[in-house]
């Protein structure tokens, strides 16, 4: 879809066109064929299209293995088939399936970039096993250039993990990420440092609450008995963002991992006498190594 939303784009790699379709067209047309009012020749093996705000298209062709920029107006006024749309074309490696340019799957395109998802590279990296790495490329689009890639420029080259297939861009400013958790979002209980606690609730349930911060838990040492049910809540009460506290019990199969003022909880029951570390798997500070607890199971005779 066009980010004016006047056209939407149908490209199916077996023909070398795009459809223009009217989609105001579409809720009166008898014929589904009446609302194409456009279909450039743009290559072989078109896949996917994106938009750049001033009235280009710019699609991957999978077979040419490039990215071809085209006039959409100029595409939709030229007859089907015709190439005149075409204002460039830019070589990519290989095989490209998704394109995106920046915001251009919302109604604000900034028509400065796109990068190109290649789905093969197999003679550009270094060969590390039976996987290939496969390539992202990201190009300038900025300027309107004469030349023969429509003033397309390839600016970085990158092998990826396969498969690179889809991605969405957005300037840094749409971006507003919470530093941390909020406790009004939960349903468990806030865990603080006072709140840290051992409840038994019966004869073979513990409910166990700890706090967790740089570089200790709340609580240290948590006893139970040998076949109970223990219900742990942990928080997180750092207020800095990216402190990430971890809390394992690998015997019990217990690996939780808290953000800043996140709290989680896990059920496992003490089945086996014995005393388990309870230990941080985040690098949280100089003393991460130190910050330890013990679940200490007593025998149940």
């Amino acid at each position: 879809m066009t980010p004016d939303g006047n056209y939407g784009m149908v490209a199916g790699k077996l023909s070398p066109t795009v459809s223009i379709i009217d989609i105001e067209k579409l809720a009166t047309a008898d014929d589904p064929a009446d609302t194409i009012v456009g279909q450039p020749k743009v290559g072989l093996g078109p896949l996917h299209t994106t938009y750049d705000g001033r009235g280009h298209a710019y699609t991957s062709l999978f077979i040419d293995s490039q990215v071809v920029k085209w006039d959409i107006e100029q595409a939709v006024d030229a007859e089907k088939g015709s190439e005149e749309p075409i204002l460039g074309k830019i070589d990519v490696h290989y095989n490209p399936g998704h394109i995106q340019a920046v915001q251009a799957m919302s109604t604000e395109p900034t028509g400065d970039w796109l990068v190109a998802l290649n789905k093969l590279s197999k003679d550009r990296f270094l060969p590390v096993g039976p996987i290939y790495p496969d390539n992202d490329q990201l190009i300038y689009i900025g300027n309107d250039k004469d030349d023969e890639t429509g003033g397309m420029e390839l600016v970085a080259d990158h092998p990826v993990y396969p498969e690179p297939h889809d991605a969405i861009f957005a300037h840094k400013d749409k971006i507003e990420p919470a530093t941390t958790w909020d406790p009004e979002d939960y349903d468990e209980e806030f865990v603080g440092e006072e709140d840290s606690r051992i409840e038994r609730v019966d004869d073979s349930t513990v409910e166990v609450y700890a706090s967790v911060k740089r570089s200790e838990y709340g609580l240290r040492e948590i006893t139970v008995q040998e076949g109970d049910e223990v219900d742990l809540t942990v928080t997180n009460i750092e207020g800095t963002q990216d402190i990430v506290h971890g809390l394992a019990i690998p015997e019990h199969d217990v690996n939780l991992a808290l953000a800043p003022q996140d709290t989680r909880s896990v059920t496992f029951t003490a089945d086996e006498p014995g005393v388990y570390w309870v230990y941080c798997t985040y690098f949280c500070s100089a003393l991460h190594l130190e910050m330890r607890s013990r679940l200490i199971v007593e025998p149940a005779d």
